[in-house]
């Protein structure tokens, strides 16, 4: 979710997975793919969408927490209320922590929590009682446009979040990075959380040179790269 027109759709994306931060191994063999579906709570499409759809999913990423740029904390409750359930099965609800508002990724309020422990214990503690209140399974964290300089403070924020919310019992803290961008690497940030999602795609956008949002030999190169980070375990 890293360019202003993606806002506009809802989000039905394959869960790339795997890596148990814990353990120190991937999933065993024998487990099943999981599917999970981002919406964008603001629209009806979505509503419809998950109302319809959303049993035929392992999960549904729903919930939206969004860190303001001002106080670093996050906003609560949600200006997106999450009351909407599928019409059959019930697939784990899960909710999105982002610094994106307005047009874009706001990064200074990630850096000041960085910075700052006893406001990132604080902002912590209130997303972790927020998803627990709103019984959510797993949280998808989503703060984009950082530097490479910036993985220290990267790895400390989601570390914090995904203690507190483990401690409220949590279970799958996942962080959304970028297909291939350097700021985000793949080895010190499994040690942070219990899952990585590879956002396969942009590799064209509205403000580039023409082409395809994700053509498939660069998807399948994207991700083999890392992959390879990760190792074979």
């Amino acid at each position: 979710m890293c360019r202003a027109l993606r806002k506009a759709y809802t989000f039905s994306t394959l869960f790339f997975l795997g890596f148990n931060a814990c353990a120190g191994q991937g999933p065993p063999a024998s487990q099943r793919s999981e599917f999970w579906g981002f919406t964008g709570p603001w629209e009806v499409t979505s509503t419809q969408s998950v109302r319809a759809h959303g049993g035929q999913l392992d999960a549904v990423i729903n919930g939206w927490i969004t860190i303001d740029s001002v106080s670093a904390q996050p906003v609560i409750p949600s200006p997106y209320p999450d009351t909407v359930r599928p019409l059959n099965g019930t697939p784990r609800r899960m909710a999105i922590v982002t610094s994106w508002h307005g047009e874009g990724f706001h990064t200074a309020p990630i850096r000041r929590l960085g910075s700052n422990p006893g406001t990132l214990a604080t902002a912590a503690g209130s997303i972790a009682k927020y998803a627990q209140t709103m019984k959510y399974s797993g949280l998808v964290l989503d703060f984009e446009s950082l530097t490479p300089q910036d993985l220290p403070t990267l790895l400390k924020v989601s570390r914090a979040i995904a203690d507190s919310a483990h401690a409220r019992g949590v279970r799958t803290i996942a962080l959304a990075i970028p297909a291939s961008d350097a700021a985000y690497p793949v080895r010190p940030l499994l040690g942070a959380v219990d899952a990585l999602i590879v956002m396969l795609y942009d590799q064209h956008w509205g403000e580039s040179e023409p082409g395809p949002i994700a053509e498939p030999s660069w998807v399948k190169s994207a991700l083999a790269q890392r992959v390879a980070e990760a190792g074979p375990d």
